[in-house]
């Protein structure tokens, strides 16, 4: 049994063909949505629990029990790991699902909505140390990092050279071998839409992906405020040197753990958000060009640097040392530059 966050005494027993479960929600977690997920090997893969009852949605503290019918789902008895998970109420998430042209399955993927706040970002090993230095608006972010399968059903191949089985390679193993200029685009007859100064062309993986989508929803890379401030925890951080925990091996692969490469997205903890691998897999993209003031503009949604050589990249990778992968630390690339430590994650535009 395990619990995502800061919930705490979770304790799971069948009666009846039920699953009952029982944990604690602490004061500063009140007005939370609550969720309970489900797995059946190991934690490595978490589903959701459908036919609940008990203390599900916007809970206050408190000793709280959820029950579920887990033969009304279809699922028998051997499921012995259970996790509770929540985001600040008011705040969801949503669930895309993108049709391979090339192959016909159908891949998803979840972004999660990060309620907008206050933080100090930049080279601080506890955001809680310092007075806040930027303000960020609500957004969204993806849970992971962006999958192989994902990239293949939105592009169709690999722009330079397809993902080695010795550095990862299957369905849920992070795209890598992708530029900046893959992701955003280049091609400057065929304009998409601009975001925070950067264009995105329809050339690009966010464009095709927008439109694979109907068009409605437009995505983008997060800005490196936007990537910090969610990689802290936002307005739940908890100061961790790490996404998630200041012991690493929870959260990160890295030197000493990865075996010198990626590993398959959500296999390590989660943060205060529920996002996954933040810390460290691979890096990932921002859109902002990178300068040495950071935060450079504004306080409010700041964009980075009007221009510059560099694209910033964050978080770390699987052959970085601990020291390499505290939230402080920033890293940058040529936005045509590609590798096979370097990947990225999605924001829906505002």
């Amino acid at each position: 049994m395990s619990a995502a966050q800061s919930v705490n005494g979770l304790i799971a027993r069948y009666i009846d063909c039920q699953a009952v479960v029982r944990f604690n929600l602490t004061a500063a977690d009140s007005g939370t949505q609550i969720t309970l997920k489900y797995s059946g090997d190991n934690g490595i893969t978490w589903l959701p629990c459908s036919t609940v009852s008990g203390d599900t949605g916007v809970q206050t503290s408190g000793s709280k029990t959820i029950v579920w019918d887990c033969k009304a789902d279809g699922v028998g008895y051997g499921i012995v790991e259970f996790r509770v998970d929540y985001l600040p109420a008011g705040c969801g998430e949503q669930r895309y699902t993108v049709i391979d042209s090339v192959g016909g399955d159908t891949v998803s993927f979840t972004m999660k909505c990060i309620n907008g706040g206050s933080l100090y970002v930049g080279k601080s090993s506890n955001p809680l140390d310092k007075s806040p230095n930027v303000t960020l608006s609500d957004f969204s972010i993806g849970e992971h990092e962006v999958t192989q399968a994902l990239w293949l059903a939105v592009m169709g191949n690999w722009p330079h050279r397809a993902p080695s089985s010795n550095y990862g390679a299957g369905d849920n193993y992070p795209a890598y071998y992708v530029s900046w200029n893959d992701i955003v685009g280049t091609d400057s007859s065929n304009t998409g839409y601009t975001v925070a100064g950067v264009t995105y062309y329809q050339d690009g993986f966010c464009y095709k992906l927008s439109q694979l989508l109907g068009g409605n929803k437009k995505f983008c890379l997060p800005t490196e405020a936007q990537w910090e401030y969610a990689a802290r925890g936002g307005e739940r951080t908890h100061g961790y040197t790490y996404s998630g925990s200041n012991v690493i091996d929870d959260v990160a692969w890295y030197r000493d753990n990865s075996n010198s490469k990626t590993h398959e997205a959500g296999e390590k903890a989660a943060n205060e958000l529920g996002l996954y691998d933040m810390s460290s897999n691979v890096y990932e993209w921002c859109s902002d060009w990178y300068g040495a003031n950071y935060p450079s503009s504004s306080l409010k949604d700041p964009a980075g640097a009007v221009s510059g050589s560099y694209r910033v990249s964050r978080g770390g990778y699987w052959g970085d040392s601990a020291a390499s992968i505290s939230l402080g630390n920033r890293s940058s690339n040529g936005p045509s530059g590609m590798s096979d430590y370097r990947g990225f994650r999605l924001v829906v535009c505002p």
